[in-house]
């Protein structure tokens, strides 16, 4: 039996009104994956037991900054992903002053079951075509309230 890959993405565009800095990661899914920012990978992992953090610094403002996951499920059927990140901004034109915002692996995402198609994890790529995810339920719907959480990672510049 082949084994079904999932492509997911996640679009945050943003404005010159705030800076992105970096962002804070935490990802697990069911059963591995890979994790994209704008083309630049991040992680790896397997299992779901385990949520791997992961801290990514914005070396240029990114006008749009690209989630992409490449999920693999050992079986047929359903698989999950958790996945959070707080994007830090700095608000344009203001000293010592930060803001904030939040991406949640939700009914947001896209995703696709179909051919990998090449530069899918790049910024500009178009998903319009993939059709939305289908939401679970929130964290901690089963099986997924046994996760924990690892040590942070290396941050990584993109």
């Amino acid at each position: 039996m082949a084994t079904p890959s999932i492509n997911d993405q996640y679009i945050l565009v943003t404005s010159s009104q705030h800076v992105p800095m970096s962002a804070s990661i935490i990802i697990t899914v069911d059963d591995s994956y890979t994790l994209w920012v704008n083309n630049v990978e991040i992680g790896t992992n397997n299992g779901f037991s385990t949520a791997e953090k992961y801290t990514v610094n914005f070396v240029s403002a990114p006008s749009e900054i690209v989630f992409a996951v490449l999920r693999t499920n050992k079986a047929a059927g359903a698989a999950g992903i958790l996945f959070a990140a707080e994007i830090n901004m700095v608000p344009t034109g203001r000293a010592n002053c930060t803001a904030g915002a939040w991406v949640n692996g939700d009914a947001d995402w896209v995703s696709t079951t179909g051919a990998i198609p090449t530069g899918w994890q790049l910024p500009g790529f178009d998903d319009s075509a993939w059709p939305l995810v289908v939401g679970e339920g929130n964290y901690p719907v089963a099986p997924w309230n046994t996760v924990t959480i690892a040590a942070v990672s290396s941050p990584v510049n993109v």
